[in-house]
Order: structure tokens, then sequence, then C-alpha cells
């Protein structure tokens, strides 16, 4: 079994986007209540609560204006240009208190980072952490400072040079794409669905990084009604060759649970079944390489309290599959046929 600490606070449902917003962190409050009923946090799991990150921690990765206008937003300052930076009515709403709240989620995955890095720990996971869209000078999607960009600069410093980052969520992850297309010793793998159908409208097969990174990107994008027919084997067989020629020291795992049909948001159509069983191979194929383990998009409550409660259960080597329904999806002709092409580029030009 691989010691796995579990990072958690209730103050990470302050992160509160409004009470019709589709992302509610109260829903970290209810796993935690999940894990504490089957006593994970006696045998399995050990408890931490995040260090708040420091604003130099933040502007490490984020431009000194755009943290300005975080600041003055959070503490209820009126007629700033939010809209410039990402904020305001629609996806990401500025609130009170956003700026404490950002540091405190970030110090849960830096916290991960530190764990795993220093092998004090073989798996570290807070579910508050995956905010995939942050960029560098604007929020964007829900997301407002990019935690996962701390985790990986963290697992970075202490001595783990190549970092792979593997993002399942239904959607592109953009904004981790965009901070590190430069660093050849980062390597971002996103699996979502294609940008034409869905936001951010970005995560094209053919990207790749820059002239100096020119391989640390990977976009495996998906169609509308695609199943897990061939999202889990995609998922998997790809990473393994990734991963193979990439050879990382650590790896940052993005578990955004919006590909299950139930989720309103996405038009994926995996079971949860599926879901939990690709994760599964995932941590397995990792052997004993350091893993930060962090949440992310996924907007129907009951499923995303249950299978995140279970991968926790399956990464302290608890009983997951207790009363898992095995049922499984299949993929339209559509969503058959824009596999295949994406595949096709893939091993005509990526050697996968």
């Amino acid at each position: 079994m691989i010691k796995t600490a579990y990072i958690h606070s209730d103050l990470y449902a302050s992160y509160n986007l409004g009470p019709r917003h589709p992302l509610q962190q109260s829903r970290l409050i209810d796993i935690c209540t999940v894990l504490r009923t089957k006593g994970l946090f006696s045998e399995g799991l050990d408890l931490f609560e995040p260090a708040a990150c420091t604003e130099s921690d933040v502007l490490s990765v984020h431009a000194a204006d755009f943290i300005d206008i975080v600041k003055r937003a959070s503490a209820g300052e009126a007629g700033l240009p939010l809209s410039r930076y990402g904020l305001g009515p629609g996806d990401t709403p500025a609130f009170p208190g956003m700026w404490e709240n950002g540091l405190l989620y970030c110090g849960g995955s830096v916290t991960c980072a530190d764990l795993v890095a220093k092998r004090i720990y073989g798996r570290a996971i807070s579910f508050a952490g995956g905010l995939h869209h942050a960029h560098h000078d604007h929020a964007s999607g829900f997301c407002i400072l990019s935690d996962i960009a701390l985790a990986i600069k963290t697992l970075k410093a202490n001595g783990h040079r190549r970092v792979m980052y593997i993002d399942i969520d239904v959607h592109h992850g953009d904004g981790v794409e965009a901070l590190f297309r430069s660093d050849p010793d980062v390597l971002t793998l996103s699996f979502h669905e294609s940008g034409a159908w869905l936001f951010p409208g970005t995560g094209n097969v053919q990207d790749r990084g820059t002239a100096i990174a020119e391989n640390s990107v990977w976009n495996v994008p998906f169609a509308p009604n695609t199943g897990g027919d061939v999202w889990c084997s995609t998922i998997q067989n790809v990473t393994e060759q990734v991963m193979q020629s990439f050879l990382p020291d650590a790896i940052v795992l993005q578990l955004g649970a919006d590909a299950l049909a139930e989720d309103p948001l996405g038009h994926l159509v995996m079971t949860r079944w599926e879901w939990l069983n690709t994760v599964q191979q995932l941590l397995q194929s990792f052997g004993r390489r350091p893993v930060v383990i962090l949440g992310g998009g996924g907007y129907c409550r009951a499923a995303v309290v249950d299978v995140w409660s279970r991968v926790a259960m399956m990464a302290a080597g608890d009983d997951w599959m207790h009363g898992v329904d095995i049922q499984t999806s299949t993929s339209s002709r559509d969503a058959l046929d824009f596999h295949s092409a994406t595949m096709h580029y893939l091993q005509q030009h990526r050697g996968i």
C-alpha cells in the first residue's frame, strides 16, 4: 500500500461563485464526511490542513497587475476593470474573500506536492485543487489562481526535474498548457471533449509546445457521445506511451469528473465504473513515482462526491468497488469517426 495524505479544510467551501453557479465547493465537505464515516482517516489516509500560499508564491506564476486586481476585488473595491482580467458576471464572478480562499486552495495543492516531493508520502490528494483554466494574467472558466502550476513548481524545486501533468477533465486544461508550453521539463497531456463543441475552444490534437519545448504539449480531444469503449483504453494507452518517452520523475493528476454521462455541462457519456477503472489503471501505471491528485470540474454533485470519495479509498488501498454498478457505455458512430481521425494523426505525427 502506498502511503497517502489527504488535504482538506472546510474553508475550501468559501470559494463561493454564487448560489446558482455550477461549481459548488461545499461538495468537498460532503466528500470529507463520507471518508470520515468510513473510518479512512483512522486507517489508510492521513488528514492534513492546508497551509496557505504567500503572495510571493502566487507571483511566481501570475502577473502582478492581475494579482493586484484579485486582491482589491476580494476586499470589495468597486469600479475595477474586472472584465479585462477575466472576472465579473458570468463564469468567474469576483467574490469577497476570493484572494484569501485562493491562497488556501493553492496551499492545499502545494502541500500535496511538498509531501510527495520529500517522499514523506507516495500520494497526496487535494480535491479543492485542479483549477486548470487559470492563466498567467487572467481568470477563466471558474478558475482564478493556478494551484496546479504552483504544485508543479514545488515538485521541480524539490528535485523532481521532469513533471508530467495529466488531465481527464471534460474541458481542455488550457491554463496549465499555456503556463508550461515553453518548459521542456513539464509535459501536459489533456484528454477532453473537443473545443469544437465545448469551452474553452482549445486543445487541438495538432497543438505543440514552443520551439524549445515542442514535445511538451499533448492533446487528445473527443467528440460528443464518446463512451468508455474508446475513452478508457485511449487514456491508458496514450498515457503509458507518452510516459515511456518522457520518463517523468513525478506526476500531477487532474481528475475533473465531468466526463461522466450524468454531468450537465459536458457531452461525454462515461459511467462511474468506467471512469473509476480508468483512474485505477492510471495510478497503477505510475508505479512508485510521487503523485499529486487534484480535483477539477464535475457538476453533478452526487456523482462527484461518489467518485472522488472512491478515488481517495482507491489511493489508500481500501475497497472502492463496493456498491458501484458495473455498467459500460458505447460511442456513437460520429464519435468513433472523430476518434479514428485523432488517433491517425497521433500515429502519423506523434509516434503513438
